[in-house]
C-alpha cells in the first residue's frame, strides 16, 4: 500500500515504461503484466523511489512503497 499517491511506473531494465497506473494512499493496486521470458527483473518508480525486483518464476509479485 502506497503512503502516498501518484503514478506507478512498471518498466523493464534496459526499456521505455511498460504500465503506468495511479496509487492512492492506504489502497493496494493489483495490475496484470505481461514481460518476455528472458526480462529477468523490473523497475518500480513511484514518489522519487526506484525498486528494482526479481522476476524468479513467480506470478504474484508483491511491493509495498513506504
Amino acid at each position: 500500500q502506497a503512503a502516498s499517491q501518484g503514478i506507478v511506473e512498471v518498466n523493464s531494465v534496459a526499456g521505455p515504461s511498460s504500465q503506468k497506473a495511479y496509487l492512492q494512499p492506504g489502497q493496494a493496486y493489483v495490475m496484470q503484466l505481461t514481460v518476455p521470458a528472458y526480462e529477468k527483473n523490473v523497475k518500480l518508480r513511484f514518489a522519487g523511489q526506484e525498486v528494482l525486483l526479481q522476476l524468479d518464476g513467480n506470478t504474484n509479485l508483491t511491493y509495498s512503497f513506504q
